[in-house]
């Protein structure tokens, strides 16, 4: 996993916000039947990277991107997460931290 990440955190390096969520989107596809690997493999990591850049406008899209992709209504555990995630992202954003806090 660490692998396919590469690209996304060399998109969040160069600040290319269109590429990132190109390049996401791609990637988040192939992993779209399995949440959990997508969660902890992708999704956490990346908004991690983001935060870490002091990109938060860009872990809105990402949010937006995932809930497209993953559709995690169908998923309750998924869904839980991401909701608890985004309020994590919103309160880093305001107070500072990480996700793995």
């Amino acid at each position: 996993m660490d692998f396919a990440r590469q690209e996304l955190e060399q998109n969040i390096r160069e600040g290319s916000a269109q590429n990132l969520y190109a390049n996401y989107k791609r990637l988040l596809e192939v992993f779209k039947n399995d949440g959990a690997m997508a969660f902890d493999g992708i999704i956490v990591p990346i908004l991690n990277a983001l935060i870490e850049a002091k990109r938060f406008e860009q872990t809105e899209e990402i949010f937006k991107i995932t809930r497209l992709i993953l559709k995690p209504e169908r998923d309750k555990t998924l869904f839980a997460n991401l909701n608890i995630l985004e309020a994590r992202v919103r309160q880093i954003r305001s107070g500072g931290g990480t996700i793995k806090d």
